[in-house]
């Protein structure tokens, strides 16, 4: 394994969290911000954001984060 972009799911994460300078600071504790995906179903209330990270995968992966 080496580096590159890797997607994060961060399932559960609450709305009021879904805000681009909050998934920078989850990133930074992975690697480097690139970007951010997101989807809603109001019918379910399934609620995702992924955020690309590019990571180092030779100094391991984060299993959890809490905020």
């Amino acid at each position: 394994m080496g580096a590159g972009p890797i997607w994060v799911c961060l399932p559960g994460l609450p709305l009021q969290f879904w805000v681009e300078d909050i998934f920078q600071c989850i990133s930074d504790d992975m690697g480097v911000y690139l970007d951010h995906d997101h989807s809603y179903q109001d019918t379910s209330y399934m609620a995702l954001v992924r955020i690309l990270v590019h990571l180092d995968t030779r100094e391991g992966l984060v299993e959890s984060y809490r905020l």
